[in-house]
């Protein structure tokens, strides 16, 4: 395979549907300037092979280090106001006396 000539700027905005979900799914050093990646579309699935050099494997592993940060932040954010709900709704229990101390009781100790 010989260079990819026709790759986009970006490794990570994919060829077919022009949107940026390209990720690594292989790499293996080809020599000490280049890497053969094989790229896989998160959006539309195409894949490809692909010859680029360590400055374009680096700045698409940059590039995808950055999008998991911010995937991570957001299950973060996500995960904050998902537990910040259920505590509203259990308080909201609470105050409409739709739950007691009982209902945390081991069933053993429950009266009949």
């Amino acid at each position: 395979m010989k260079r990819d000539q026709d790759a986009p700027r970006r490794l990570s905005v994919c060829p077919d549907c022009h949107r940026n979900y390209v990720v690594p799914l292989e790499g293996d050093e080809h020599d000490a300037l280049s890497w053969w990646l094989v790229l896989r579309c998160g959006w539309c699935g195409s894949r490809r092979d692909v010859l680029v050099s360590d400055q374009e494997a680096f700045e698409l592993c940059e590039e995808v280090d950055q999008g998991l940060s911010r995937l991570s932040i957001a299950a973060d954010r996500l995960q904050r106001q998902r537990r910040e709900d259920e505590i509203e709704t259990f308080a909201a229990a609470l105050r409409l006396d739709l739950i007691s101390a009982e209902d945390f009781g081991s069933p053993t100790n429950r009266a009949p």
